[in-house]
């Protein structure tokens, strides 16, 4: 299992100017020391790949994720996605793994702004489908109703259907759309091309605002489908809204419409961000 070290508590390491944690080379091998921030799923993880700074250039190594120079701090805070192990790794003379210097050229990272986000995107679609059949397992067990309901048993009423109903047409846009955006990312690859890895990352990121939408809309509409109980700790409905709301909030969809729109209006390709030096 491979874990997450690229944030730093400062900064999202765009360039190496902005890395602290940097490598070390030796007689002995390649050692790397800092500090990262939002390192998910390190804390659980076998290996850890890692952004560094490598001279003048920015790298992604692989760590071992039990070296005795890697301490994870258990201190994620957010509303949501609290058992990833979303905390600080604290890296101390880590040795780079044999074969662990990866992304090395720009022909190494074609696609990785795509990949990460579909990584999202797939998380929100998991999102998406427990949240249905968690509704579903909710309304069946249900034995009260509404004053204001149509029958005397919640499963059956007509409304709380078509709460279901809503959620599962919201699960369903979110996967058609990973799956299509999942084979462009495929084709790309495929066809080796600039331009190709470019027009997909416009595809992910216009997928990226329906999704986000689609889920968390599902999310806060299933409270309507079990009323005031779904409210309860021990439902643990709430969840799929905070973990949903969680992703969204990776890579920013506030800016991919914009992105998506200057695309089409002035035929502007986006640059990937992980070609960018100092």
């Amino acid at each position: 299992m491979f874990g997450n070290a690229q944030s730093e508590p400062s900064t999202v390491g765009a360039s190496t100017r902005d890395l602290s944690t940097h490598v070390r080379e030796t007689v002995d091998g390649r050692y790397v020391s800092g500090t990262k921030f939002y390192s998910t799923g390190a804390r659980f993880a076998d290996y850890i790949r890692a952004a560094v700074a490598d001279g003048a250039e920015r790298r992604f190594v692989v760590l071992p994720a039990r070296h005795p120079g890697v301490t994870h701090v258990d201190d994620w805070d957010g509303i949501g996605q609290r058992q990833t192990g979303s905390g600080t790794t604290v890296l101390a003379d880590v040795p780079v793994e044999d074969l662990g210097d990866i992304g090395r050229g720009d022909d190494a990272v074609r696609g990785l702004d795509s990949f990460v986000q579909v990584v999202h995107l797939a998380n929100l679609v998991g999102i998406a489908r427990n949240l249905v059949s968690d509704t579903v397992e909710l309304v069946r067990g249900r034995t009260r109703t509404s004053l204001h309901g149509l029958t005397q048993v919640a499963a059956e009423d007509p409304e709380v259907l078509g709460v279901v109903g809503r959620i599962q047409a919201s699960a369903l846009t979110a996967e058609t759309l990973l799956t299509h955006v999942a084979q462009r990312l495929e084709d790309a690859h495929a066809a080796d091309d600039e331009r190709g890895f470019a027009a997909t990352y416009l595809t992910v990121s216009t997928a990226q605002v329906a999704i986000v939408d689609a889920v968390l809309d599902a999310a806060s509409s299933a409270f309507h489908a079990v009323g005031s109980s779904a409210v309860r700790n021990c439902v643990g409905l709430d969840r799929h809204w905070r973990n949903a709301r969680t992703l969204a909030s990776h890579n920013p969809v506030v800016y991919k419409p914009r992105i998506v729109g200057d695309h089409l209006v002035n035929d502007v390709y986006p640059n990937s961000g992980y070609y960018q030096q100092p």
